[in-house]
């Protein structure tokens, strides 16, 4: 394109921004204390972007001149109730195969040109926003590198502070020393971060000295604690269940390999004839849903639901919880203190195996490996619990969002706290 094609189109978007904007173009500072941008890859379920969602609001709850914005490679992103002045960029999505690549889940282009889009996208919105914190869940590079343009130039022109968001539990230690080998991982957070944090008790797990964290980097280490959910729920309008209470609850997270437990878990309720709520996900295939809703017809006690806008008022409600053994629902069951039975998923990860029986060891839940998973062993379950809160051997931290809150406010010392 020539040089006097070009400067009118600049003069034409010039003078399109003024009249969109209704206001001279301006280089006064932002109104915002602080920018905060939180990534998730989500590739499979909607666990990452839910963890990030809920540190977004609470860091807004805290300090309420923040400008956030969420980055999400799941499009359910935008289906959670937010928080004001907390935004949402979706990134087009990936769907993990059975040999654990990945490919386009709607486009129907090359995986590669996903990875393109992901990553010029994440880039174009960070040279635009320029954060002044970072905040990475779980992969250092991001999904298939996509991310490392992004902590390139950050490094190179920004001031960012970025910072490693890690679940308690990644996966058995030997498999997670052997792909953060592979991934470059320690190398990328010796490079490009400044904190990890790790939404965990360490007295649950250790993942320091479970993944052999190098010393330099468990020197940027802080163990929150677990993330108390109940904070989704203070500032929600009321919203109504589904049925009445009290019931019994079972989630199987995003869905996709939850048929089994659903399949248990109807034929419970047939036999307890107890009140439940089944929650499928959005991902379960189409075809395991069907079955299901099948099973479920002449239940008169239990109601299927694909999608609850938020989970945590039926987790509140619910009398008993059946669940897999992932981290959000588990955090949302010891924030709640609910009589839980966890029937942990076990591949293609041993994270919620471990996360379960670490819990169970020290009476937080019980829970049932999928192996030994039957209608008989739920509704016993059923009939033998009742419903009161787990006694466990020791008290949980639970104080996550807290101490993140804690941690923003120690580098940024300048921005307003909510009183």
């Amino acid at each position: 394109m020539s040089s006097q094609t070009c400067e009118p189109s600049q003069r034409l978007a010039k003078d399109l921004r003024h009249r969109f904007l209704g206001q001279s173009l301006s280089t006064d500072p932002p109104v915002a204390d602080i920018r905060v941008v939180l990534y998730s890859h989500d590739t499979m379920g909607i666990g990452h972007m839910r963890r990030n969602l809920l540190i977004a609001s609470k860091i807004k709850s805290v300090f309420p001149n923040a400008s956030i914005l969420t980055v999400a490679g799941a499009k359910e992103a935008c289906g959670f109730a937010q928080t004001a002045g907390i935004d949402c960029l979706t990134l087009p999505a990936y769907q993990k195969r059975l040999d654990g690549t990945y490919e386009s889940r709607s486009l129907g282009v090359p995986a590669e040109e996903v990875l393109n889009i992901r990553s010029q996208t994440i880039l174009a919105a960070i040279k635009g926003y320029r954060p002044d914190l970072f905040i990475v869940d779980k992969l250092p590079a991001g999904a298939g590198g996509e991310l490392l343009p992004t902590l390139d130039w950050l490094q190179q022109n920004s001031g960012c502070r970025c910072v490693l968001g890690l679940r308690d539990i990644l996966d058995a230690s030997d498999k997670v020393i052997r792909d953060w080998q592979n991934a470059y991982s320690f190398q990328i957070i010796r490079e490009h971060f400044q904190s990890v944090w790790i939404y965990g008790d360490q007295n649950v797990y250790d993942a320091v000295q479970e993944y052999k964290f190098p010393a330099d980097i468990a020197e940027r280490v802080t163990y929150t604690g677990y993330l108390d959910t109940r904070s989704r729920l203070l500032n929600q309008p009321p919203i109504a269940l589904p049925l009445k209470k009290p019931f019994v609850l079972c989630t199987v997270g995003g869905g996709q390999d939850g048929e089994e437990l659903a399949t248990s878990f109807v034929e419970a309720i047939r036999a307890t004839g107890r009140i439940g709520l089944l929650l499928t996900g959005p991902h379960m295939p189409e075809p395991a849903k069907q079955r299901i809703q099948v099973r479920a017809k002449d239940v008169p006690s239990l109601q299927v639901l694909e999608f609850f806008n938020e989970g945590d008022y039926l987790v509140q409600a619910a009398s008993h919880v059946v669940s897999m053994g992932g981290y959000n629902t588990l955090s949302a069951i010891l924030s709640h203190g609910k009589k839980a039975l966890i029937v942990p998923r076990v591949t293609p990860r041993k994270e919620q195996m471990i996360r379960a029986d670490r819990l169970a060891l020290l009476g937080h839940v019980q829970t049932i490996h999928p192996d030994k998973l039957s209608d008989n062993s739920i509704a016993q379950w059923l009939s033998e619990s009742n419903g009161k809160c787990n006694a466990p051997a020791s008290p949980l931290d639970i104080q996550g969002l807290v101490r993140i809150c804690e941690q923003i406010h120690q580098e940024f010392p300048t921005v307003r706290v909510r009183v």
